[in-house]
């Protein structure tokens, strides 16, 4: 899917290196703009400078982070910005903390790319 908007930029957080070169692929087939953080420096940091992103994709299991207290900051600092919870996590429990954290849309792995590519779109309209 590519999308001709190359003015939009996406936060992608995650600790797994292996995860974020496979997002990193996968999302290089849009036209995006892709950048990286692994921890709670970086996001506090890119939340708070000039740079903009348009959208948050986010694994609530990071090394050293929890995931759902960063959904948490990104919105009181951003509140307009969509988060995507892109996880491991898979109990009803996790899900509901999810939303109640103030995520968008909950996406467990294995994840079907076609169905995440659309969602991604959506959220960048």
């Amino acid at each position: 899917m590519k999308n001709s908007n190359t003015n939009k930029t996406i936060l992608v957080i995650d600790s797994n290196k292996i995860h974020r070169l496979l997002l990193e692929k996968i999302l290089n087939r849009t036209n995006y703009n892709l950048v990286f953080a692994t921890n709670e420096k970086e996001i506090h940091n890119y939340c708070c400078s000039i740079m903009s992103f348009d959208l948050v994709i986010i694994e609530l299991f990071l090394c050293g982070t929890d995931g759902f207290a960063l959904i948490k900051l990104i919105k009181e600092i951003r509140k307009e910005i969509p988060v995507i919870a892109l996880t491991v996590c898979a109990t009803k429990k996790e899900k509901e903390k999810c939303f109640q954290s103030g995520c968008d849309v909950f996406i467990s792995k294995p994840f079907d790319l076609k169905r995440l590519l659309e969602i991604i779109d959506f959220w960048m309209m």
